[in-house]
């Protein structure tokens, strides 16, 4: 006896974007709190710079300024929503 099945046709697969997409969702909610973190240290450096609170964890190097942190902060930012932006542009 040979029994035959038959399925139906189902909804094509695409495959061409999907990972990017997934990749620059995840990368963009992963950079906003980075940023938020970046600017909170650049926050933190110019109150030490101002004296309103105390040393900065950083005392030297480039790091140990306010204007990189919150440059750094602005670019994170920048980056997350470029990423929005092309993750909108390549959707399903």
């Amino acid at each position: 006896m040979i029994v035959k099945l038959r399925f139906g046709s189902g909804p094509q697969i695409r495959r061409e974007g999907i990972k990017n997409r997934r990749a620059a969702i995840t990368a963009a909610a992963l950079l906003t709190p980075f940023s938020v973190l970046a600017f909170a240290l650049g926050g933190w450096r110019l109150a030490a710079d101002l004296q309103w609170t105390s040393q900065f964890a950083i005392p030297a190097g480039p790091l140990s300024h306010w204007q990189v942190w919150i440059t750094f902060s602005f670019l994170l930012q920048v980056a997350a929503a470029l990423l929005n932006r092309y993750a909108e542009t390549h959707e399903d």
